[in-house]
């Protein structure tokens, strides 16, 4: 208990202290800039004491499958996500939010309780957030999942998911 409760100590001292120091030690660690509107989080964790600032290594890899894809790929597979039973999508346009019913095109008033709670959430924030689509499973459990092979060879998929959607 005492080694850990130092490691923390250590982590806390190491923090950065600054926006310049944050971003800079985002840099080092992940190899990119920190995304659109850190000069804003890092000011709102800042005056409601966060103390840690720089640890975003588990979001860093739950990230970085979509890496490998641009941006209208991932809205594509979303999509195509979105029309299975019991998925709802949640769509940020131009700063306004809203489910749709990707088979038919409009908004749903329809949908699930996980999504409905998920566009009151990003509501709040809606006007900083770009255009997106996140494909919300209504199921209580999980069963939708990358397979082992795509994540090691992201091209044996590929072909597999070219089926042509509209991006509505």
């Amino acid at each position: 208990m005492a080694d850990a409760r130092t490691s923390f100590d250590q982590k806390i001292a190491r923090q950065s202290k600054t926006l310049s120091a944050a971003v800079a030690e985002y840099n080092r660690r992940y190899g990119r800039n920190p995304p659109k509107g850190f000069d804003e989080w890092y000011e709102f964790a800042t005056k409601n004491g966060a103390t840690i600032i720089d640890e975003y290594d588990a979001l860093a890899k739950s990230m970085e499958p979509f890496w490998l894809f641009s941006g209208e790929e991932v809205r594509r597979r979303c999509i195509q996500v979105g029309q299975l039973p019991s998925v709802d999508l949640v769509r940020i346009e131009n700063g306004t939010t809203r489910t749709i019913d990707v088979t038919k095109g409009f908004a749903d008033s329809e949908v699930g309780a996980r999504a409905k709670g998920f566009r009151v959430m990003l509501e709040k924030f809606q006007a900083k957030l770009p255009n997106m689509d996140f494909p919300i499973n209504e199921k209580a459990e999980g069963r939708i999942l990358v397979p082992w092979e795509e994540n090691l060879y992201s091209n044996l998929t590929a072909d597999s998911s070219r089926k042509s959607l509209s991006l509505r």
